[in-house]
C-alpha cells in the first residue's frame, strides 16, 4: 500500500517516464510476432526498474539544487539576510523558538558564522516538518510537499525519461514505416514526442524551485496553529 504522498512523488515521475513504454507495449500485444515486441517489452521492463530508484535519484539531487538556489527554501526564509521582511523573519524565530525551546541566531550571530547559523536553522526545520506530518490536520503543507518531491524527483528522473521517450518515438517511427499502412503505432509515436517534449521544456530547476518554495512557505505558516495549540492549556 502507498500513501498518498509515495503515490504523487514517487509512483507518478515514474509512471510519466514509463508510459511511453508502455503505451508502445500496449501497441504490440496484439502482434507479438512483429518485430516491435521485443523493442516494447524490454522498454517496459527497463520501467519497472525506474520505479525502484526514483527516490534515490530525487534525494541525491536535493543537495545540488540547494546550493544553485543558494540553501534550501525554508533556510532561506529564516535568516536575516533572506528574502523574507525583518519583521516577517522576527516572528518566525520567536515562534520557531517557542516550538523548540532552542534560541535562533540573531543577526549579528548570522553574519558572524553563516554556516553555524544554517545548521541551526536546518535543525528547527527538521522539528518543524515532523510536527506538520499529519496531513488532515495540515493539508496544505501535505500537498506542496508531495508537488516538490513530484518535480525534484521528476528532475532526477529526466536523464532515463528522455531516454525512454525518445527511444519510443525512434522505435515507433521506424514500426511505422516498417508496418505501413497500418496506423498500429501512430499513438505511441505521439505519445513518445509529447513526453520528450514535457521531460525537455517544462521539467527543470526552476520548475522544481517554484514548488519547493510553495512547500516552504506553506510550513513557516503552520507555525501559528503549531504554537496556538502549545499554549492552549
Amino acid at each position: 500500500m502507498l500513501d498518498a504522498y509515495s503515490r504523487r512523488a514517487r509512483l507518478a515521475p515514474a509512471a510519466l517516464a514509463a508510459a511511453p513504454a508502455l503505451v508502445l507495449a500496449a501497441s504490440s500485444l496484439s502482434a507479438l510476432e512483429k518485430q516491435g515486441s521485443i523493442i516494447a517489452f524490454v522498454m517496459a521492463s527497463a520501467a519497472v526498474v525506474v520505479c525502484g530508484v526514483v527516490r534515490s535519484l530525487g534525494r541525491k539531487l536535493e543537495p545540488d539544487l540547494w546550493r544553485d538556489w543558494g540553501g534550501a527554501p525554508t533556510t532561506q526564509q529564516l535568516r536575516w539576510s533572506g528574502p523574507a521582511t525583518t519583521a516577517t523573519v522576527q516572528r518566525r524565530h520567536r515562534l520557531l523558538s517557542a516550538l523548540t525551546n532552542e534560541e535562533l541566531p540573531t543577526a549579528d550571530q548570522e553574519r558572524a558564522d553563516p554556516d553555524a547559523a544554517d545548521e541551526r536553522y536546518a535543525i528547527a526545520t527538521t522539528v518543524l516538518r515532523e510536527l506538520t506530518r499529519d496531513s488532515k490536520r495540515f493539508p496544505l503543507v501535505s500537498v506542496e510537499n508531495a508537488e516538490y518531491g513530484f518535480r525534484r524527483n521528476a528532475l532526477g528522473l529526466k536523464p532515463i525519461a528522455v531516454a525512454i521517450a525518445f527511444g519510443v518515438w525512434l522505435a515507433s517511427v521506424a514500426l511505422v514505416v516498417a508496418n505501413s499502412p497500418s496506423p498500429r503505432f501512430f499513438v505511441p509515436l505521439v505519445v513518445g514526442l509529447v513526453a520528450l517534449i514535457f521531460w525537455l521544456a517544462l521539467v527543470r530547476r526552476s520548475w522544481v524551485r517554484s514548488a519547493a518554495e510553495f512547500y516552504a512557505a506553506r510550513l513557516l505558516e503552520a507555525l501559528e496553529a503549531l504554537v496556538r495549540d502549545q499554549a492552549r492549556p
